[in-house]
């Protein structure tokens, strides 16, 4: 059921699934005729209830018999994946970083460099699923550290004092 009331299904819908006695079905021909029978299927409303609640159906099995119980999905953040535990893609993320507005020199050299950083990350990344075990000593040993590092110093810089200063940063 949150599934469906995060997708805005309508109370009134979702109360008529809850309440209904029948929680397990034979196949899919069952489902639609239990959904006919609740009058969903005669409702032209959005979002549409017979999706929604198919949706949430299929994720409250796959929930209840513990499949993919530690599954993480990535994604875009488009709607539909946000289902169970749910992480941004690191790319998308940079995307959030590149619709930065900075306003001053200083926020526009973070910017940048945060930037930099994400790609730089990705470069050895893929350096890293290319050779996941470089020779000791090598140049790849240690750089995938340095992007949390240099980003957990710009955290914990201080914003420049003076009336201009933003009292949340």
């Amino acid at each position: 059921m949150p599934y469906m009331r995060g997708r805005n299904l309508a109370g009134p819908v979702i109360d008529r699934l809850a309440a209904a006695p029948h929680k397990a079905f034979a196949d899919s021909a069952a489902w639609e005729a239990y959904l006919a029978a609740l009058g969903l299927d005669e409702l032209a409303v959005e979002p549409n209830p017979i999706k929604i609640a198919t949706e949430g159906a299929m994720w409250g099995a796959i929930r209840h018999h513990g499949f993919l119980a530690d599954t993480v999905v990535v994604s875009d953040d488009a709607g539909q994946f946000r289902i169970g535990e749910h992480a941004l893609c690191w790319v998308h993320a940079e995307w959030l970083v590149h619709k930065l507005i900075p306003m001053t020199p200083d926020q526009r050299q973070a910017v940048d460099i945060m930037r930099q950083l994400i790609w730089w990350f990705y470069r050895d990344l893929k350096s890293y699923q290319a050779d996941p075990c470089p020779p000791k000593g090598s140049r790849t040993a240690g750089p995938l550290r340095a992007p949390v590092q240099t980003t957990n110093r710009l955290r914990h810089a201080r914003p420049p004092a003076g009336p201009a200063a933003s009292p949340q940063a």
